[in-house]
């Protein structure tokens, strides 16, 4: 896969929260380190759910770190979009499942490459229109410190191919 770009997805449930936040964050890593041989998106097993009582924390983070997510638009999970990556990362067990029994691909959890854990990155189910307080942060956070040793596994993974 030398001098070819690497096309990454991450999936999660609505593509609102943790699938946002790790495209966002790596994608200003990649900008920030001059790594222009990674594109990256995300999407999610259920795109078209209603997030209204999910907390709005993470984009004002985000946002406060300089990250732009504004042009972001929520994607539902297709063969298409599955097909046209090079690495697809689960956030959860749920999302790697559901691509397995729908799609029959197995692919990585974002922990696994991180951290060769077998282990979900899970929110909280909203309560009273707002997720638990803070979650968010400490889920923009982890995902944050882990983009180095991500992109590490991405290249090994790359140059095995």
């Amino acid at each position: 896969m030398k001098n070819k770009t690497i096309k990454v997805l991450f999936i999660c449930s609505d593509n609102f929260g943790r699938s946002l936040i790790a495209e966002y964050l790596l994608k200003d890593w990649l900008t920030k380190n001059n790594r222009f041989d990674i594109e990256v998106s995300s999407c999610g097993i259920n795109a078209n759910s209603d997030t209204s009582s999910f907390s709005l924390e993470h984009f004002q983070i985000l946002k406060d770190m300089g990250i732009d997510t504004s042009g972001h638009r929520r994607t539902q999970v297709t063969k298409g979009l599955l097909e046209e990556n090079d690495i697809i990362i689960a956030m959860a067990d749920n999302h790697q499942e559901y691509v397995k029994k729908n799609f029959n691909l197995d692919i990585p959890l974002f922990n696994e490459l991180y951290k060769n854990e077998k282990s979900s990155i899970r929110i909280s189910p909203p309560v009273t229109n707002k997720s638990k307080p803070g979650r968010m942060i400490e889920i923009v956070d982890y995902i944050n410190q882990s983009i180095p040793r991500l992109v590490s596994a991405i290249d090994n993974l790359t140059t095995k191919s």
